[in-house]
């Protein structure tokens, strides 16, 4: 927990690195994952720098990967529709797992070279199948045509009113039948009704060559007379995409083209069927390796884009970069480059030196699967700055806390430790396992479901609400008095949460009204008046005194003097019976628009008019405290820092002596950062109106944020009344039926609560809880000392590179 508290030192490293042993140095770095680079050629262009060409041959073996990748995509769905899978296909024909670089780039193009030419060829065979299953389907029709007449005699009244017989051409071909309509149409049109047009729909699917997909096609024949009609119906044919085929005239030519046309089916399925097995068996072997492969060239290509952010010495012969790592991370550093050194064979080690920078380091917390994922909801919400707090060290008890006071369940509760249970129980499988993106942030919440879980057993144990009832966990401290016929309470404390008596009473939910908006109001001032003290730390930290007097301390009274007066005020009205219960937001208004004349009915102890007034004033210079000192030490600071410069630099400067004999003296130092003019912009309006906003943010946000609280009451009062709603709307009313359909009204009635009960209660309201638990942390807690305004530490980490480039789940 303790790395979780501030990021990790950073140091700032230089590296001087041979050019024979610069890639097996970063070979051994990014093993490390411990080295942040910094780019020294921001202005230098992108195909300018020393290792693009090294850079595109990654991208182009990328390219082709991501090609076969596809391939194999495909070809799995394709199996999959068919309850095959392509580990069928394997053989003993397996590529080597982890080639040499140089040999995997030849590889990559023969392999890409021979899919190409298997595709492109079974393009043909397709194409070349799917014209013959046509032709053989045309030839069928055909047969049916003309059987109804004869070609070369013809009687039409269509097509002479004479109604004698002529000889008549036709056309005949394949089209998809939904476009079978349109294409009479229009050849009604352009032939002018001079034409006969017949037509049969084909029962079996036909792959459509320009698609690739499955659709269903009908046979046409055209007869017409004369030979201009000819190239009008060829045309209208080719606009719609119709295939023509030659089909004889004479009976016993069609059954010898169609007994041809059979036989050469049967050749191409054949060879259509070898063709798909050895591509499977191709694909499947690569499937085998693809992964390694994808590592292989994604890893080359993180070396080489850190390389390009090294200067090159021409002079030394030398790669110089800078980077950022943890101060405990130096030895690992150091082992690194020893090794890469040995294995690259370089007479001249490399060199690690530390850089001095004012520069503001990246934020670097180690984090283990416990603590992943609030981390990540936290840097949802911004990277922390560089030495400050981190939320997480509190969100990680706050968070599921507060979200349990809004579920507060007991019986729900258990279902969502059962969940989180099963996902921590199987999370070596599931982690391994390709799932969808909501699934898998379900996943990798788990310890946070499971604590959340946790604290809602504790607080439904409280709030005495298992599944919307209540329980008699221990004897109640209440009794009914017979004589006086009223309820009366026995003179001791109930041991644990709330006595169950209250469950059913009368005055129930005013109880439980009262009793959660006013937790709510505590756990809120509590919460805010840490993060005021962590913004103090954080000023103590960053050494900010000014901030720390007059802005932490006045906050500090401001907060305390106000809100933890209420909740003072809350627990005294809890704890002593008082005569006169007021209102006691109606007290803290009055605080301020009736000082010091406060009325009798907000009185509640002796001497509470003077405290009340004292808190009055106090409040208005703290505001005034908040807003006005700052502003002006920093203009007095800049004045004295001014005057100071302009003295130095009027002060003349004694003449060198020179001496022969004189020793030379030791070379000045030139600061690393900016030459800063002598006169520093400083606009006192800006700070004076950036103090104000801050000022009247703060003042207006604790009484925002404090309301904002109140979500703790009304979303657990919303959860603990649908509960009430489903149990005796739905389970209550079903168990209660009679007659010889009850059994089935029981069981729906079971059904329908439970159904309710998960999808409303356990998915809806936990979703709702979460996410309003989500905006206190990010809104009311973290603003008071959180600027999230950090970057990350992205260090060069092999470990972090994803074994596939097609973004599919």
């Amino acid at each position: 927990m303790g790395t979780l508290w501030r990021s990790q030192p950073m140091q700032l490293v230089q590296l001087v690195i041979q050019t024979d042993s610069a890639h097996d140095t970063m070979v051994a770095l990014g093993a490390k994952g411990k080295l942040q680079l910094k780019d020294l050629n921001e202005s230098v262009n992108s195909f300018q720098r020393n290792f693009v060409t090294d850079v595109k041959r990654c991208e182009e073996m990328e390219r082709r990967l991501r090609y076969v990748e596809q391939q194999i995509f495909n070809e799995k769905e394709a199996l999959a529709a068919s309850k095959h899978s392509l580990a069928d296909y394997r053989t003993n024909r397996v590529p080597e797992r982890i080639p040499a670089f140089n040999d995997l780039e030849g590889d990559l193009a023969n392999l890409e070279r021979e899919l190409q030419d298997i595709n492109a060829n079974r393009e043909v065979l397709d194409r070349n199948y799917s014209e013959f299953v046509e032709m053989q389907q045309v030839l069928l029709k055909d047969n049916d045509f003309f059987s109804e007449g004869t070609v070369h005699e013809k009687k039409s009244e269509g097509l002479l009113d004479d109604g004698f017989s002529v000889k008549l051409g036709y056309v005949t071909g394949v089209i998809n039948l939904d476009l079978l309509p349109a294409f009479e149409r229009m050849m009604w049109r352009a032939l002018r009704g001079n034409m006969v047009n017949k037509t049969a729909p084909i029962e079996e699917l036909i792959i459509d060559n320009t698609t690739g997909l499955p659709v269903r096609k009908a046979v046409f024949i055209v007869f017409y007379q004369g030979e201009q009609p000819q190239q009008r119906i060829k045309k209208i044919c080719e606009s719609f995409g119709a295939h023509t085929y030659v089909c004889p005239d004479n009976m016993a030519q069609r059954e010898e083209l169609l007994e041809q046309v059979r036989r050469r089916l049967n050749e191409l399925s054949v060879v259509r069927d070898r063709a798909h097995e050895h591509r499977r068996q191709l694909l499947a072997s690569v499937d085998q390796v693809i992964q390694e492969w994808v590592f292989l060239v994604r890893k080359e290509k993180s070396v080489y884009h850190a390389l390009n952010m090294f200067n090159y010495d021409h002079g030394r012969k030398v790669l110089i970069g800078e980077g950022w790592c943890p101060c405990n991370a130096t030895d690992e550093i150091l082992d690194a480059l020893n090794d890469a050194n040995k294995a690259s064979g370089s007479p001249v080690p490399s060199i690690l030196g530390l850089l001095k920078s004012k520069e503001e380091p990246p934020t670097y917390f180690e984090t283990n699967k416990f603590t992943y994922a609030m981390h990540c909801i936290i840097e949802a919400y911004g990277v922390a700055r560089y030495g400050e707090i981190n939320p997480t060290t509190f969100s990680i008890v706050t968070f599921p806390f507060l979200f349990a006071v809004m579920f507060g369940d007991a019986g729900h509760a258990v279902m969502l430790l059962m969940t989180a249970l099963t996902l921590i129980l199987f999370e070596k499988k599931l982690s391994n396992m390709q799932i969808n993106e909501i699934f898998k942030m379900l996943f990798d919440g788990r310890y946070v479901l499971l604590l959340m879980s946790c604290f809602s057993i504790f607080t439904g144990l409280i709030y005495n609400d298992i599944f919307g009832l209540g329980v008699s966990l221990l004897p109640t401290a209440w009794y009914y008095n017979a004589t006086a016929l009223e309820w009366q309470k026995e003179d001791r404390v109930y041991e644990f949460g709330i006595d169950c008596t209250w469950k059913g009473a009368d005055n129930e939910l005013y109880f439980y009204n009262s009793f959660k908006m006013k937790l709510s109001i505590v756990f809120g001032v509590v919460q805010m008046t840490v993060g005021i003290f962590l913004n103090a730390l954080n000023f103590i930290h960053f050494r900010k005194w000014l901030s720390f007097f007059f802005e932490f301390i006045p906050q500090l009274f401001f907060m305390t003097l106000i809100f933890g007066y209420l909740v003072i005020l809350i627990f005294l009205k809890w704890s002593i019976p008082l005569k006169q219960e007021p209102y006691l937001i109606n007290v803290i208004i009055d605080i301020f628009l009736k000082c010091p004349d406060y009325p009798e009915e907000d009185i509640m102890f002796d001497g509470q008019a003077t405290i009340q007034v004292i808190i009055f004033f106090v409040s208005i210079i703290c505001v005034f405290v908040m807003l006005i000192p700052k502003p002006i030490i920093l203009k007095v600071q800049h004045n004295r820092a001014m005057k100071m410069k302009r003295l130095l630099r009027d002060i003349p400067k004694e003449p060198e002596m020179s001496d022969e004999n004189e020793i030379d003296p030791a070379p000045k130092l030139v600061s690393e950062g900016p030459v800063e003019d002598d006169e520093e912009p400083f606009d006192f309006s800006e700070i004076i109106i950036h103090q104000s906003i801050h000022t009247i943010e703060f003042v207006l946000g604790c009484i925002s944020n404090t309301a904002s609280y109140l979500r703790l009451w009304a979303l657990s009062l919303a959860h603990a009344e649908l509960s009430i709603v489903f149990y005796e709307q739905v389970l209550v009313l079903t168990m209660g039926m009679d007659g010889t359909m009850a059994w089935f009204i029981i069981v729906g009635g079971w059904a329908l609560w439970a159904a309710a009960t998960v999808a409303v209660l356990l998915v809806m309201e936990a979703l709702s809880a979460f996410l309003h638990a989500l905006r206190l942390h990010w809104v009311e807690f973290q603003n008071k000392f959180y600027q999230g305004d950090g970057y990350a530490f992205a260090p060069l980490d092999f470990s972090k590179i994803r074994k596939t480039l097609l973004d599919v789940e």
